[in-house]
């Protein structure tokens, strides 16, 4: 990548020979994919979290944190419902959590570089050449006068953006994971009987 391209992406002045295609060697096209595709699996990560919580929320009985630091609190709390004279999970009842996966996830990035260049150049000058006398020395002047003007512009503009979009389907829950909970459910029932 040239000095002028990574200039001119990082928001510098970039050289008038610069090129285009100079310009798209410094794009981080990698990282921004990379990017991208992280913030893909965080959110993955984010919706898995959310639907363990909601297994153990329907499973009858979670615990909920409240406070921060040394005045964090963890309660018990019991989200079975009465049904049929009886409490129970909905774990129970046959209704599982939702979990989500991401599926047919488009990722996009959009660059817009545009590079320019404009010069002029202008020179006008006048001679005067003036002798005197008829001796040997031969005297003589010579005068120019000179009104140069020289101007140059060069522009660079870079745009980019990106996006992603994915839709979302639910999957089954793991059975591992709803097995185990109602393992689980079926302890705490034996032991308050």
């Amino acid at each position: 990548m040239t000095g002028a391209a990574t200039s001119a992406l990082r928001g510098g002045q970039t050289q008038p020979g610069a090129s285009v295609a100079q310009a798209l060697e410094g794009v981080p096209i990698g990282h921004m994919l990379g990017g991208l595709a992280l913030d893909l699996c965080r959110a993955q990560h984010e919706m898995d979290l959310m639907a363990v919580r909601m297994t153990e929320v329907m499973s009858g009985r979670h615990t909920v944190v409240t406070g921060e630091g040394s005045a964090r609190v963890a309660e018990q709390r019991d989200s079975r419902i009465d049904f049929d004279g009886e409490r129970v999970s909905l774990l129970e009842l046959g209704l599982t959590p939702t979990f989500l996966q991401m599926v047919d996830t488009t990722l996009e990035i959009k660059l817009s570089i545009s590079l320019g260049r404009d010069e002029s150049s202008e020179r006008r000058a006048l001679d005067i050449h003036a002798s005197a006398g008829g001796d040997e020395t031969g005297a003589a002047a010579h005068v120019t006068a000179v009104d140069a003007r020289f101007s140059s512009r060069f522009q660079y503009s870079s745009e980019g953006s990106s996006s992603f979009t994915t839709r979302l389907v639910p999957v089954p829950a793991p059975t591992e994971l709803i097995q185990l909970v109602k393992q689980l459910a079926d302890e705490q029932r034996s032991g308050a009987q």
